[in-house]
């Protein structure tokens, strides 16, 4: 009886020790790495071996049979075996918290002081830093828990908000074609994917509004190549955000060709006005730039992939087929792209 009162005594001083020495003393260390990080961050150098070492010697104390002894180079190091408290050590869930509540207060400010592409900058830096860090300092599955709470944080709770946000939202981007901001915003938005939708809409959004323009423009509207032609040139621009600014996401693309879709069913004379198009570029744009054709009719045939109405576009294209039949067949692409249209028109 008196051992087992001994032992349970024994149980509790350790515990206390535990919880008042050891884990205070890892609060303080934890403090002091994250000074020295910031203080290197800020230009100054610092010993990270040390640091490491300090850091090993806490995460030891958890150990089974621990004992201290010397490698081959003469270090003295710890030994044991590693409980399953000791997976996640005491010292990565304190640094955890330090850093989570830390970036916490910071994003806060970023939001509100910083325009969005310096706050998709600015994080994106940090992001990278802080996972480097985590990498050298923390267990793997540590790192991995700082990583997922540090995004949630900068990223997802401020992603709508750095989108939307006033003169240097992703709208105000677009129209300005400021691709390299842009960029940054995209790839910080993409480490949480539910978001990504918020910035495609922004660009379908755009696509529907240039293409009504084009549409209230008389002089274009009454124009079938002026009309076609701007709908060509908004392409390849949608296009160059896509695979410079986007990341050539395909949800982008997706969104887009579902904008310049709608626009090409709402505007009814879009069929008769490609087929006129087509016919033109037949006749004049093909005939001695044989190195431009397959790109020329690819954008072309990419268009009338969006069109609705192609029996409309088949019955304005055959008025002149039978005088250009000749030239078809001298142009396989070209053949294999009509060959196409006219199955997809059934």
């Amino acid at each position: 009886m008196v051992r087992s009162k001994m032992a349970t005594l024994v149980q509790v001083a350790l515990q206390i020790f535990d919880s008042e020495v050891v884990m205070k003393s890892i609060k303080r260390l934890v403090d002091n790495v994250f000074d020295q990080l910031m203080s290197e961050h800020a230009g100054g150098v610092i010993d990270r071996n040390s640091i490491k070492s300090a850091i090993k010697c806490f995460k030891m104390h958890k150990l089974l049979n621990a004992r201290i002894v010397k490698n081959e180079k003469g270090e003295l190091i710890w030994e044991g075996q590693e409980t399953k408290d000791a997976s996640t050590s005491d010292f990565d869930r304190v640094y955890i918290i330090k850093y989570t509540d830390y970036f916490a207060g910071e994003s806060r400010k970023w939001i509100v002081h910083m325009s969005s592409p310096e706050y998709a900058k600015k994080a994106l830096e940090v992001l990278k830093r802080e996972d480097d860090n985590a990498r050298q300092l923390l267990a793997k599955d540590s790192c991995q828990e700082l990583s997922n709470k540090l995004i949630e944080i900068i990223v997802n709770q401020n992603a709508s908000a750095l989108i939307s946000k006033e003169h240097t939202g992703v709208k105000e981007l677009i129209a300005q074609k400021r691709i390299e901001e842009l960029n940054y915003l995209t790839k910080l938005i993409m480490k949480t994917e539910n978001n990504i939708p918020l910035m495609t809409a922004c660009l379908a959004e755009y696509v529907t509004t240039k293409g009504r323009g084009l549409e209230q423009d008389k002089k274009i509207v009454e124009d079938p190549l002026a009309y076609i032609k701007g709908i060509l040139e908004l392409k390849r621009e949608v296009n160059y955000m896509i695979s410079d600014a986007f990341e050539s996401i395909k949800l982008f693309l997706w969104d887009s060709d579902k904008a310049f879709k709608n626009l090409l069913v709402e505007f009814e004379l879009a069929p008769k006005f490609l087929a006129i198009y087509i016919d033109n570029m037949m006749r004049n744009d093909l005939r001695g730039k044989e190195s431009q054709m397959e790109s020329l009719i690819s954008e072309v045939f990419v268009i009338f992939k969006l069109v609705n109405s192609k029996d409309v576009f088949c019955q304005q294209h055959q008025v002149n087929l039978n005088s250009k039949l000749r030239f078809f067949m001298e142009v396989a692409f070209f053949r294999t792209a009509l060959s196409l249209m006219m199955l997809r028109s059934l």
